[in-house]
């Protein structure tokens, strides 16, 4: 169901506020009283065939005074292969949105790349005094040539808007899309391939706060102006490459600069023979004295070369460490290498020597049918219990190492892995040794100190019993 208080497409209209106020005059006066639930709307402006300005007019009105949430988008497939042309009733109806953009707070625009005669709508004045999330899901150098009155708005007369989306930044030599940059604290962009475009734009985003790549696949060989960019203020960097190897990453990391970052998050999606990029050692030796957050995902195998630990391991005010990826047996064991590094020993006197002393928050995911045997399981509740907020209190380090809040150890299982065959048919307990004694009693020690284990209620995918009943 659409979550919009109007929802309008070709085939339906749905209104609840508008079916609630027809019930009675009680139900009529609640919701003349509730301004808010009539704040949101949504038109796809494909083939519509009904005149709905009106409608949308009195929703708009009787929001009033709260902001609106727009969405305006066209969803013909058909626009993928050629462009095509709103209605009247589909222009009316864009009119109608146009004309009450001066309330929106939130506009999301996807498949409206149209030419200025064909939407009609150019002769609108239109601005954006409240505008602060902006979805763009077109091609922003497709809408800049399409559409300049709606972009020169967004420019001129959208003082508040801090928050955008977009499919993807222009190259550094197609049409300027002129947009606030500087006010700018949130950038998402879905695709992404020139570097040198990128930068262009990231240099007028000194505001910029959190930056998102969704899918990055940067051109071999790009030549272009790769001058250090400076983000200030950027507290949050998250990236993902789908089909390229790590080292694609290195040109980007190499020309920005984030003196303020403090929470990155990395997905390598593609399988590839992992090459830690020697670029990305450097971002995080720049940045250790503010990062704070540090999630990396890869579809490879875990080894010391996916994770180089002892560099990772190095970063002072780490609190919250997340690492995803697949687990060989012929390749380093994962648990054992990174649980003894952690351990603080029982004879430490200061924090000196102990790795992320910081650390609250341990995310380890596994796939490829790897089971946890007893003695990993050992060296988990060991590194856990010498970062327990007790053990800590006993050394004297309570007031240098923060104690251990939460750690989950997340086993991702597929019939399809090779493990599957070797450990289906065995019993829960078998598969989590933190549920059977003594091992058990410990994790319970552990929950009553403060230190949560999510670990004890270790996930599979797809559902153990239901291939457990194909057997």
């Amino acid at each position: 169901m659409d979550d919009y208080a109007l929802s309008i497409t070709q085939k339906e209209i749905t209104a609840p506020p508008m079916i609630l106020s027809q019930v009675c005059s009680r139900w009529r006066e609640i919701m003349h009283d509730l301004p808010q639930l009539w704040s949101s709307i949504s038109v796809d402006l494909f083939d519509l065939e009904t005149n709905v300005q009106d409608l949308i007019l009195e929703f708009a009105r009787k929001s009033k005074p709260c902001p609106l949430q727009l969405r305006i988008y066209n969803n013909d497939m058909r626009g993928l292969l050629f462009r095509t042309v709103p209605t009247p009733e589909g222009r009316n109806a864009f009119r109608a949105l146009l004309s009450h953009v001066q309330q929106c707070a939130a506009l999301y625009c996807f498949g409206l790349e149209w030419e200025d005669d064909a939407v009609g709508c150019s002769d609108v004045a239109i601005s954006f005094p409240l505008l602060r999330t902006l979805d763009c899901g077109a091609s922003l150098d497709k809408i800049a040539a399409n559409g300049h009155w709606f972009w020169d708005a967004l420019w001129k007369f959208a003082p508040k808007l801090e928050i955008l989306r977009v499919w993807t930044i222009p190259s550094a030599d197609s049409i300027p899309v002129l947009l606030p940059w500087p006010q700018l604290t949130a950038l998402a962009i879905r695709f992404q391939t020139e570097i040198s475009g990128l930068c262009n734009v990231l240099r007028h985003c000194g505001a910029l706060e959190t930056l998102t790549i969704e899918d990055f696949v940067p051109e071999d060989n790009e030549e272009g102006d790769h001058t250090p960019v400076v983000l200030p203020l950027l507290r949050r960097l998250r990236i993902a490459i789908r089909t390229l190897p790590y080292r694609c990453i290195g040109p980007l990391l190499d020309t920005l600069s984030l003196p303020s970052l403090r929470s990155l998050e990395l997905s390598f999606l593609a399988v590839y023979t992992p090459e830690w990029p020697s670029s990305l050692l450097a971002m995080l030796h720049e940045t250790s004295p503010t990062l704070e957050e540090l999630s990396f995902r890869s579809n490879s195998y875990i080894t010391s070369i996916t994770f180089p630990l002892d560099e990772i391991l190095q970063l002072p005010n780490l609190t919250h460490l997340s690492l995803e990826g697949g687990v060989l047996d012929n390749l380093m064991p994962f648990i054992p290498a990174i649980f003894p590094m952690l351990t603080i020993s029982p004879a430490a006197t200061s924090a000196a020597g102990i790795f992320v002393p910081r650390l609250t928050h341990l995310k380890i995911c596994l796939r490829g049918g790897h089971c946890i045997a007893e003695d990993e399981a050992q060296t988990i509740l060991s590194m856990s219990e010498s970062r327990s907020r007790s053990r800590l209190t006993s050394l004297g380090l309570d007031s240098e190492v923060s104690p251990l809040k939460e750690i989950d150890i997340d086993l991702r299982w597929h019939p399809y892995y090779v493990g599957w065959l070797q450990c289906k048919a065995k019993s829960l307990e078998d598969w989590n040794p933190f549920i059977r004694n003594p091992l058990r009693g410990r994790v319970v020690a552990l929950e009553k100190d403060g230190v949560g284990f999510p670990l004890l209620y270790t996930r599979f995918s797809p559902s153990i019993e239901h291939h457990r009943n194909l057997r």
